[in-house]
């Protein structure tokens, strides 16, 4: 992954699109554009995260931004299928529905969310060991404006549910001793960490 991040790559099928006319157009390509079958840039578009847990083990992962440009022409010239979910999980019910317990989705979303929620906590704990004040409250609206999420009351309620169900996950794992909602008035704009 390292490699094909930098590694620079071209791919011009334009030809193959106006030979083809049968392909299925694929809604989010535009095959009117000028630039439309030709593909340059890195391989693949994304970045290399990497964070330190309290116990000091590092985890390491990649944002991909965008299709991997073989992938995109493949996708664009019809040869990836999109296979429904039902087909994946078998004719029963899905298997994330199947779940009665509650828990955040593995959605590119929420693991946005949980990145920010443990950032934030990992700079706590920092700022906790090397005996500087800091802040423990974590605000949902500064995680939902660095996660790009548009703030209504449903979003709102949904991303304070999800917060609070990974604060818990991380409370049984050790990393903080304890959370509770913070509020504004009577509007709970977060919580507090007790490390």
């Amino acid at each position: 992954m390292d490699k094909l991040i930098t590694a620079p790559g071209t791919i011009n099928y334009k030809k193959q699109l106006e030979q083809h006319k049968r392909i299925k157009q694929q809604a989010d390509y535009d095959y009117s554009s000028p630039k439309a079958g030709y593909e340059s840039g890195a391989l693949i578009t994304g970045s290399k995260k990497a964070l330190q847990a309290h116990d000091g083990t590092w985890t390491k992962g990649y944002i991909i931004y965008e299709y991997p440009m073989y992938y995109k022409y493949s996708h664009v010239v019809g040869q990836i299928a999109r296979v429904p979910n039902r087909f994946l999980l078998g004719a029963g019910k899905p298997a994330t529905k199947a779940d009665k317990t509650d828990g955040v989705r593995g959605t590119a979303r929420s693991i946005a969310v949980k990145t920010e929620v443990l950032t934030r906590l990992l700079r706590m704990q920092e700022r906790k060991e090397n005996k500087k004040s800091f802040i423990n409250i974590i605000r949902v609206d500064e995680v939902a404006a660095d996660c790009g999420i548009a703030l209504t009351a449903q979003t709102d309620r949904t991303l304070r549910k999800n917060i609070g169900l990974y604060l818990e996950e991380l409370r049984k794992e050790g990393q903080l001793k304890k959370f509770e909602e913070a509020k504004e008035g009577r509007k709970i704009i977060g919580f507090k960490i007790t490390l």
